[in-house]
């Protein structure tokens, strides 16, 4: 296998001539152009960082400092972006995952500060355990996987960026009052120098205590339907970041990071029952020391990014009382992982050459803490190795090839004394095309095969709603796409895309009548759709935004009996919009959005209820202070975007920030 990769490798680093005025160096003119001051401290670029701009791949991003005390969570602040669905089991902390055209969380990486979240334990991100003090910029890349993430993806990715180490000397403070109990104390302190430092605290409670109706497990009788409120619901939770780094000669660069996290949240049962006190809590701390060589690439230039990590997780699920539903439990859940990833560019004459190796290793122990032993003890090395050619021409069109080389090794041990060893080796690959049609408009093409491997908590675990399946096999893709671009003064203002993927053995979660759900492979699984943005900005006050997506999820395997399903949680229509309006100091905003036509089951016979969500509030700002006054869900409606686990109704937030200056953002 590595053999046919490197000779595919080959043949894909081969030139190919771009036709244009910009195919021959000796045939391109020089334009004098006026100088140009830039203000302000420019973000060092480095090799592992995407040069977005340039990139074909589909692409927003979000600006965390814009969305300050209108949203309390990343899941939240990703909600009304272009393609994404976000899922949440019930209040402020509560399990969040997000779905990108129509691929589920399993099939979708999420990076923090180019290290994979995702973990060969469990495959899905719990977005709530990323605070959102931490984060800087998130950004989405949907359909394709940009080269310099160290892992390739089925569905996406979703990359967080923290604050930066090295910009101007800054520090911030913030405190948060919500409806339910909700609490919030953070801080971030940060200065600049030879040696640069950076210390951020999160500090959120919530009793999540929230009051809706419940049904009484009788969906199609309204009878027995009474009023209560959420019970064992209450979350604490901790987070810190801390970074240091200096600047060294020659262009260089060397950070360390340390991560740490500190969850506890109770978890109601399925009646929702008072005496309830089963939890689930999470420890978790990630470091990592990068060296960067070069930056913000040019002709004849080349960069160096080198990465070391590792982390340790321990979740602990605790139902002694057996008020779940899956018999008594109290079972630890820890996982350690080591990577080291390093990435080259290379540009020369239009060109640009980059290569890329990723070594990492991970092993997973869930013990039964009841009977002192452990279901499940596994481990999994992987290595992986690529190459990208991309290629400049005309009015800076650009068309790229990439190739990897995957190797994953697993090896397991069940309590009943049953082994399981497994090598795979395959090899996956993408191409993309960006051309300009003009002065103001884009076209954008990418296509690619992707590959999956079913985490541990798939196959294995046994952890309250959900149970293993030792039988799944890995799930193969082919995702493509092709959209048109328009922008002025180089700003996207509308964008329009058709997109496809053609899932084999797609892994997908399926719920019984009780709310349990187990994963299992379908023989074919197939997502089409269309989505459309727009950004429209009126003088220096107004700023709309708009987006829509149609899309249908079908589960094309024979043993539907013929019939086409839809693959369950996924919606197949959803639209919004934002708006701020900020004539001086006092800005008002609204957010609203659209989702229907989901099904919680595998079947189609249980619909997700059409949820409609309008949010609104004002940020009243004078010198350094701000004060922020949100109402989420004004409507008051109450869904459940995960089956017995209801989401609260109208909630308030009053948020006050103070900051010395304000921070500069990439």
């Amino acid at each position: 296998m590595l053999r046919w990769f490197l000779l595919l490798l080959c043949s894909a680093l081969l030139p190919v001539p771009i036709t244009g005025a910009a195919a021959d160096a000796d045939d391109v003119g020089y334009l004098e152009l006026d100088t140009v001051v830039i203000s302000g401290m420019r973000p060092i670029r480095g090799a592992d960082e995407v040069a977005t701009a340039q990139s074909s791949m589909f692409y927003s991003a979000v600006d965390v400092q814009e969305m300050r005390g209108k949203v309390t969570s990343v899941a939240d602040a990703i909600a009304d972006i272009t393609g994404i669905q976000v899922r949440q089991s019930g209040g402020i902390g509560s399990y969040s995952s997000a779905y990108l055209r129509g691929a589920a969380p399993e099939q979708i990486l999420v990076f923090l500060d180019g290290v994979p979240v995702n973990t060969a334990a469990g495959g899905g991100v719990d977005l709530s355990t990323i605070t959102l003090a931490e984060i800087d910029v998130i950004e989405i890349f949907r359909g394709a996987t940009p080269f310099e993430f160290s892992n390739s993806a089925v569905g996406g990715v979703i990359n967080l960026r923290t604050h930066s180490a090295h910009q101007r000397d800054h520090s911030h403070a913030s405190l948060t009052w919500g409806s339910f109990g909700a609490r919030r104390l953070s801080g971030l302190w940060q200065a600049s120098g030879a040696v640069d430092y950076l210390l951020s605290l999160d500090q959120l409670n919530s009793a999540n205590d929230f009051n809706y109706r419940d049904d009484n497990n009788t969906q199609y009788n309204s009878d027995d339907d009474f009023a209560t409120h959420r019970h064992n619901n209450d979350l604490e939770q901790r987070n810190a970041l801390a970074k240091i780094g200096r600047s060294l000669a020659g262009d260089k660069r060397l950070d360390f990071i340390a991560q740490w996290l500190d969850k506890e949240q109770g978890f109601p049962n399925w009646n929702n029952s008072p005496a309830a006190n089963t939890s689930f809590s999470t420890q978790r701390t990630n470091l990592q020391l990068k060296f960067l060589q070069g930056t913000d690439a040019h002709a004849d230039t080349a960069q160096q990014a080198v990465r070391l990590h590792y982390k340790v997780e321990q979740e602990l699920y605790d139902d002694r009382e057996s008020q779940v539903g899956l018999g008594r439990q109290w079972n630890r859940y820890l996982t350690h992982g080591y990577g080291a990833d390093i990435i080259s560019k290379h540009v020369f004459q239009g060109q640009d050459i980059a290569l890329q190796g990723n070594a990492s290793y991970e092993s997973y122990i869930d013990r039964d803490l009841l009977l002192n032993i452990s279901n499940v003890s596994s481990t999994r090395r992987g290595t992986s190795l690529g190459a990208q050619f991309t290629r400049t021409g005309f009015e800076d069109s650009r068309i790229s090839s990439a190739l990897r080389w995957h190797q994953s090794n697993d090896q397991g041990a069940l309590a009943n004394g049953t082994q399981r060893r497994s090598q795979r080796d395959y090899v996956t690959g993408q191409a993309g095309v960006k051309a300009a049609l003009g002065a103001d408009w884009l076209l954008k093409s990418n296509i690619g095969r992707y590959a999956r491997e079913p985490s541990f908590a798939e196959l294995y675990s046994d952890r309250g709603l959900f149970t293993g399946n030792d039988e799944l096999l890995p799930e193969y893709s082919i995702n493509t796409d092709i959209g048109i671009q328009y922008r002025r003064h180089q700003q996207e203002i509308w964008e329009l895309s058709l997109f496809y993927n053609r899932i084999q053995d797609a892994i997908v979660r399926i719920y019984d009548s009780r709310g349990i759900g187990h994963s299992e492979n379908v023989a074919a699984a197939r997502i089409a759709g269309v989505e459309q943005s727009l950004q429209w900005q009126a003088l220096s006050s107004l700023k709309l935004g708009v987006h829509a997506t149609w899309q249908q999820p079908e589960n094309r395997s024979a043993t539907t009996g013929g019939r086409t399903r839809q693959l369950p949680g996924r919606y197949t229509r959803a639209a919004g919009w934002n708006l701020d309006f900020q004539p001086g100091p006092v800005l008002w905003y609204a957010r609203y959005q659209y989702e229907a036509g989901a099904y919680y089951d595998a079947q189609n016979l249980l619909p997700v209820k059409t949820r409609t969500i309008l949010d609104s509030g004002i940020k009243w700002s004078t010198g350094p202070m701000q004060l922020i006054f949100a109402v989420n869900n004004i409507f008051g409606a109450h869904y459940e975007e995960f089956n017995s686990f209801p989401m609260p109704g109208r909630q308030y937030l009053l948020t006050l920030h103070y900051a010395t200056e304000s921070a500069t953002t990439n």
